[in-house]
């Protein structure tokens, strides 16, 4: 009875470990652009940005841009990856992939999406200086250097309360991938 005791317990702890999810996923941004260079910002929790959701479910790339898109009231075409970025936060044990995208926003009225409070176009120089975030601005900057180039970089990331502003440092430089 002992050794089937010690057995069921075993198998029953095997199985609980194996089933824990590991905080490992990428999270798209879609950096859009119209017929005026301008850039569409997107305000969260007051802080102005360029659009990102966590990358899941079974849609394909293709398929969960158009989503993205589709959640601003926008469609977009020539999609390219332009990053990869990996973001390691201090209050997470794994890094979460970061794939920034650009587009081009070909028709569609601007529509606030869900969990933001506003939504609007803006000059590329006004919006490096609306996005708190320096990590965002400085990768929009190397996409806009050379949008023929797919750059790779490292940041760390430090996340102190909800109360307190985020930051970060570049722990692996940009390089061309």
């Amino acid at each position: 009875m002992k050794k089937f005791s010690l057995i069921f317990v075993l198998l029953i702890s095997s199985s609980s470990c194996a089933q824990k999810v590991v905080d490992n996923y990428s999270f798209f941004k879609l950096f859009v652009t119209n017929e005026k260079s301008e850039v569409m910002l997107v305000k969260w929790k007051d802080a102005w940005e360029i659009p990102g959701k966590k990358y899941k479910g079974s849609k394909t790339v293709k398929e969960f841009i158009d989503l993205m898109a589709s959640n601003h009231g926008i469609e977009v075409d020539k999609v390219k990856l332009n990053a990869l970025i990996t973001f390691h936060y201090n209050n997470k044990p794994n890094p979460t992939l970061m794939q920034y995208y650009t587009a081009k926003y070909t028709s569609g009225d601007l529509q606030v999406p869900f969990g933001s409070s506003d939504i609007k176009w803006v000059s590329l120089e006004e919006a490096y200086k609306m996005i708190p975030y320096t990590e965002m601005v400085n990768i929009m900057k190397h996409i806009k250097s050379d949008e023929t180039i797919l750059w790779g970089a490292a940041y760390d990331v430090s996340k102190k309360s909800t109360a307190t502003p985020r930051s970060s440092m570049l722990r692996e430089d940009f390089y061309k991938l």
